[in-house]
């Protein structure tokens, strides 16, 4: 399910998002409408670009270049983990 989705799932549930909550009141609709354009136009993006390194240098490079963005996102997961686990210890 999308990001996307589930935003829009929490405004029929008419419960705010987490993003918005951050926000006053009358920032609200202007924060969720910049998170909605760049969480659709980077997937809107991502997928013309891919289709561009798909075409000129075939579905390998696309893998590969995914590889990065992966590591990344491990390393900030670790990391994430490691500080709640240290946070946790040191509380108790």
């Amino acid at each position: 399910m999308a990001l996307g989705t589930l935003i829009h799932v929490n405004h029929r549930r008419k419960r705010p998002t987490l993003l918005t909550e951050a926000y006053a009141p009358e920032e609200k609709s202007k924060t969720q409408a910049l998170n909605d354009f760049l969480v659709f136009g980077t997937v809107t993006m991502a997928v013309l670009f891919s289709g561009h390194v798909q075409h000129s240098f075939g579905w390998r490079a696309v893998n590969f270049g995914v590889i990065p963005f992966i590591l990344i996102m491990l390393v900030a997961v670790s990391s994430l983990l490691w500080s709640r686990r240290r946070l946790a210890n040191a509380v108790t």
